[in-house]
């Protein structure tokens, strides 16, 4: 009888090596792909109007991935989160550690790296992780003069980048804390936070370049003792500067009143960019994004809005409301809805 094991473990790793490079050859025809986008977007100012573009700020599980889901469609080419460590280095090594996990530029500040950074998004000259997502990895780049930024970290920007890039209209997508907060509990990206981490000593171990906010909010942020005013605070100083909107720069469009009335919300997200609504891929618009996990009232078939009682005890919206409303929020409390006045509708 034949040993035939040597055999197969020949050729499971002939198979895996044949994985590999065949990995390494589909990068490589990405790279040159995006490369010759770049060079074609320099050459022919594709992307010299920036109020084409959309753009979507949110927090972490806010929901900016479904947003980004209803106005995407086959024409257009989508910037997957361009904030996160790995993208920020790609374009400049070290440049991460000056935004931080928790990126902050004050309106008025002077940073030329930052802006750089931003205008060669915006002008289209990108790097190879910017096309890459595992849920969206197989896009192809299309010749339209437009693309979607999908943010989860730019909150804290919306000031800074509407004063230094002035024609972009940015679409800030605000979710209840309650429901952001439950949903970042049971995520295991944030596994850990709260309990082994502590944010804001991470963000202070970086050494960004910008921290005033942060300093202006150390007398709450020293107080944090539990995973709830971890995460309350977190979210309070993520929309601190975005919620008050003095000057409409942005269009401030809230996530429950997105899932309650989509299309009164996609008519004035049109009105506001310039894009018709037939743009917009409104079949998605029951269907749960792609990060979607298991427990979601949507996956369920139960009220979405509802779904944080179902998570949370009473203590826990009491300390998380009781922390978000000392930062003078005030649009959020047990009710499902928000009060759209004081979000400026």
């Amino acid at each position: 009888m034949y040993d035939n094991k040597p055999t197969i473990k020949s050729g499971l790793k002939m198979i895996k090596r044949l994985r590999s490079i065949k990995t390494s050859l589909d990068k490589r025809r990405r790279e040159n792909e995006i490369l010759k986008f770049n060079n074609d977007n320099k050459k022919n100012g594709r992307f010299d109007d920036f109020s084409k573009h959309i753009i979507i700020s949110g927090e972490p599980r806010g929901g900016t991935t479904w947003l980004m889901e209803l106005l995407m469609n086959d024409s257009t080419n989508l910037v997957w989160e361009p904030l996160f460590h790995k993208r920020l280095n790609e374009h400049s090594a070290g440049l991460y550690n000056k935004f931080g996990h928790m990126p902050y530029i004050p309106e008025n500040a002077q940073w030329k790296e930052g802006k750089e950074y931003f205008n060669s998004l915006f002008r289209g000259e990108l790097k190879y992780g910017l096309f890459k997502n595992h849920h969206y990895s197989g896009k192809k780049l299309k010749d339209k003069d437009r693309m979607l930024f999908k943010f989860c970290r730019a909150n804290m920007l919306l000031p800074w980048l509407t004063k230094e890039f002035p024609t972009i209209k940015p679409i800030y997508l605000v979710r209840h804390p309650l429901s952001v907060i439950s949903s970042q509990f049971r995520h295991p990206a944030f596994e850990g936070i709260g309990t082994k981490v502590n944010l804001f000593e991470l963000r202070k171990s970086e050494n960004p370049m910008f921290s005033d906010i942060f300093d202006r909010y150390e007398d709450k942020i020293s107080k944090i003792n539990s995973r709830e005013s971890m995460f309350a605070n977190w979210w309070a100083i993520q929309n601190m500067l975005a919620l008050p909107n003095p000057d409409n720069k942005w269009l401030t469009v809230s996530y429950e009143s997105l899932y309650l009335n989509p299309v009164n919300e996609l008519e004035r997200i049109s009105k506001f960019t310039g894009i018709p609504v037939s743009e917009f891929s409104l079949d998605n618009i029951e269907k749960p994004s792609k990060t979607t996990l298991a427990g979601s009232g949507i996956l369920e078939k139960k009220d979405q809005l509802s779904n944080f009682r179902k998570h949370l005890t009473q203590n826990q919206i009491n300390e998380i409301l009781e922390i978000i409303n000392s930062y003078g929020i005030d649009a959020f409390n047990e009710d499902l809805e928000p009060d759209y006045m004081k979000l400026r509708y």
